[in-house]
């Protein structure tokens, strides 16, 4: 009896679970184009599904820079976009920083040579606030003296570029290696360089008009 207790039981749940209507969340969701920001032209770069446009805010998309230049010596670089704005079904996006790949910083490290690294907070004319990592890989051991020389040099003139540039020339210069040349040219008058990049950039903080 207790055995036909449960199934007579068990009949009714099972009929309401067949009855239940099963709701397909993918079919729910619309599917947005994701663009670049206007430093990049604001080129196609992906694309999201979304049920509602507030799920799409501050989402993070992530980049290499050959996918814009089609030139293999830009596949070490990864740019960080986040959304910003939706129009319809076209998301656009803000530039949120950079990174070096791992591998490639190592593959730039030499015995007997030094790597002068300091990092930074530049506030661009526009009022956009950057953390940079700047890094200066000498072709020989350097004093001291001669390192610390360079940290100011990595300072002056990055701090000069955000003085005198708003942030879209800022991160095309900063991006594309212009900043990087000024740099090495420079520091070259102190000792002899091998390399100069700036291996990572962060977006701190944005204009009060502009925040998002």
């Amino acid at each position: 009896m207790v055995k036909m207790a449960k199934q007579d039981g068990a009949a009714p749940a099972a009929s309401k679970r067949r009855g239940k209507k099963v709701v397909d969340r993918w079919k729910s969701k619309q599917w947005y184009e994701i663009h670049a920001s206007p430093e990049f032209d604001s080129i196609y770069i992906g694309q999201t599904p979304a049920a509602e446009e507030e799920q799409l805010y501050q989402r993070v998309l992530e980049n290499s820079l050959y996918e814009f230049t089609q030139d293999f010596e830009d596949a070490s670089m990864k740019l960080r976009f986040r959304i910003n704005k939706v129009n319809g079904n076209l998301a656009n996006t803000l530039f949120i920083g950079h990174e070096l790949t791992r591998d490639f910083i190592r593959s730039l490290i030499r015995r007997g040579s030094n790597r002068v690294q300091n990092i930074i907070d530049i506030k661009t004319k526009d009022g956009f606030v950057f953390r940079l990592t700047g890094t200066v890989f000498t072709l020989n051991m350097a004093r001291s003296s001669q390192q610390k020389t360079i940290r100011k040099i990595v300072a002056d003139i990055l701090t000069e570029k955000g003085n005198t540039l708003g942030a879209k020339e800022f991160i095309q210069e900063m991006v594309f290696g212009n900043i990087e040349k000024d740099i090495k040219r420079i520091a070259n008058e102190i000792v002899p360089i091998r390399e100069c990049k700036l291996l990572k950039s962060m977006l701190l903080s944005l204009p009060k008009t502009d925040a998002a």
